[in-house]
């Protein structure tokens, strides 16, 4: 049976390169499914991720309700919205009985991922070697179209996850009625042949739906948290009052009445689950490439962590500098919390100057920063200043210590912002507005 089917597909233009192994896998991946006429296969703008090859029967495409395209067997839909992780892009509805062969998305991405002639017959338009440009090309503009339907406009907000589908569309056939109604493509046995009614299947016992629902939603289980699409969230840390992390020894300190934030972010790429929910509530995500081997993920965490203890080091020697103190007598001590990066500088020289200086930073303030320090007590630019705004203001800071130039970023967030190209004018700015 799976050999008359697999031979079936093997005459459509669409799998007509594929070796019989990659046959073999497509017809052990993939579903046979009976849609009626008007039967709504996909609907614009949501979270249906099936890919679908027309083997019998005409299906119509529109968009915004004007009419796209009617499509027969051996066309295909839905591949734009898989590799592009997008929402459907049209609205597919049948306008006869129809047969479709069904892939579910992890399939469809491995499969044009692995092989060559399916890449090429399914993106004729696109070199093999520019592929990957392409399908990077593709989450951007799909994470663009998510931002369009997300939270700036509430219908919009919960349309696609009510409308998204577990389940593909219509009657799963089995492979004994998917071989019994479907004729050989054309060009396989000289010509079109006439459809073989389909026998009437033998009654079925009342446990078999629910238990094929069972292993359907299995699978679909299966491919969210197993396939992580190529797309990074960037997401805030909860921001960590450094005032209590730093001790000095050798100068009198007096007490902090306000609050100093450090601002970090979290990166992570997460499952098909996580990326879709992280999509529809509008969370700042960026393209992902290739996951880095063992080798390069350890020197890019050794590469971070020196950059984060530099910072400490460069904020008490630029501290010292503003303060006028003798670095040799004055001792500072500041806990490690394991970050990465360099943009923590900033934080903890303001956060020593209001320790062991004379002038009051902060009152009573919430008082969030951001920033690489220089040896010469410059303020270097910092990534995702937007991210750390939100999370600046979930921690309730009034105040922002920024680079200058990326004050920009920052759509909301903070009551005042101070965009500084040195400690010297953060201290100053700060000092002033108390």
């Amino acid at each position: 049976m799976k050999g008359q089917l697999q031979r079936h597909l093997s005459g459509l233009e669409l799998f007509r390169g594929c070796d019989r192994r990659t046959l073999r896998r497509v017809t052990q991946w993939g579903d046979v499914i009976e849609v009626g006429s008007g039967d709504t296969i996909v609907a614009e703008d949501t979270l249906n991720y099936w890919f679908f090859v027309v083997l019998t029967g005409s299906v119509r495409l529109s968009r915004a309700q004007r009419a796209v395209a009617t499509v027969g067997p051996g066309s295909h839909f839905g591949e734009a919205a898989i590799v592009g992780f997008r929402p459907q892009t049209v609205t597919a509805v049948a306008t006869s009985p129809a047969i479709l062969f069904v892939l579910g998305a992890r399939y469809l991405l491995s499969l044009a991922g692995t092989s060559t002639p399916f890449q090429k017959a399914l993106f004729p338009e696109v070199a093999p070697a520019d592929y990957p440009s392409f399908v990077q090309q593709m989450l951007r503009d799909g994470t663009l179209e998510w931002r369009r339907l997300s939270p700036k406009r509430p219908q919009a907000r919960t349309a696609p996850a009510t409308a998204a589908r577990q389940l593909p569309p219509g009657r799963p056939l089995s492979l004994r009625e998917a071989v019994a109604v479907l004729a050989p493509p054309p060009g396989a046995t000289g010509g079109q042949q006439p459809l073989v009614p389909a026998r009437r299947p033998a009654p079925r016992p009342a446990w078999a739906l629910p238990a094929a629902a069972l292993v359907v939603a299995v699978a679909v289980v299966g491919v969210g948290l197993g396939y992580h699409p190529p797309m990074a969230v960037i997401s805030p840390g909860r921001p960590i009052d450094v005032t209590a992390d730093i001790r000095i020894a050798g100068v009198p300190t007096r007490p902090v009445h306000g609050r100093l934030l450090l601002l970090w972010v979290r990166i992570r790429q997460p499952n098909l689950v996580g990326a879709l929910s992280a999509l529809l509530h509008g969370d700042t995500t960026a393209p992902a490439g290739p996951p880095p081997s063992a080798d390069d993920r350890a020197r890019a965490e050794v590469q971070g962590r020196r950059q984060y203890l530099d910072s400490q080091h460069l904020a008490v020697r630029d501290a010292a500098a503003v303060l006028g103190l003798d670095q040799r007598r004055v001792s500072v001590t500041i806990r490690d919390r394991g970050l990465v990066g360099p943009s923590a500088g900033l934080v903890y020289a303001l956060a020593i100057v209001e320790m062991a200086g004379r002038r009051d930073l902060l009152g009573e303030r919430t008082v969030a920063v951001t920033g690489e320090l220089e040896p010469d007590g410059r303020v270097d630019a910092v990534g995702w200043v937007g991210v750390k705004a939100a999370g600046a203001l979930g921690a309730g800071a009034t105040v922002m210590v920024v680079p200058a130039g990326e004050q920009a970023e920052i759509t909301h967030g903070a009551q005042v912002v101070y965009p500084v190209s040195s400690l010297q004018q953060a201290v100053a700015d700060l000092t002033r507005s108390t």
